[in-house]
């Protein structure tokens, strides 16, 4: 069974969803925080974005009527140790490559 929403009710726009997720931030953190050493953007879209600093995550949503929810919580731990993971798979494959061409006898 499904319901339709009552006709009074306005959604807004995606650009209009952006400039408030914009107002909040700004009066949350400051008109300052877009310094680069402040934070880092880690996902941005018309309704939500989140910023990161350390190990502290901000989240930004809006929801379809206009209204800006702001979560504040930890950076998970797969979050922090995506360099490492990403190191570790390079060297994976490096040692790939060198086994290879040691079979072949180009080294």
């Amino acid at each position: 069974m499904s319901q339709t929403p009552p006709s009074d009710i306005e959604v807004i726009a995606p650009a209009q969803a952006r400039a408030n997720i914009m107002a909040a931030i700004d009066a949350h953190l400051g008109a300052d925080w877009r310094r680069e050493d402040r934070w880092i953007v880690v996902h941005d879209s018309d309704y939500l974005m989140r910023l990161n600093q350390g190990q502290k995550n901000i989240d930004f949503a809006c929801d379809l009527l206009g209204e800006v929810s702001i979560t504040d919580r930890e950076a998970d731990p797969l979050q922090g140790s995506g360099w490492l993971i990403a190191g570790a798979v390079l060297f994976a494959w490096l040692l790939v490559a060198a086994v290879i061409a040691k079979i072949s006898g180009v080294v």
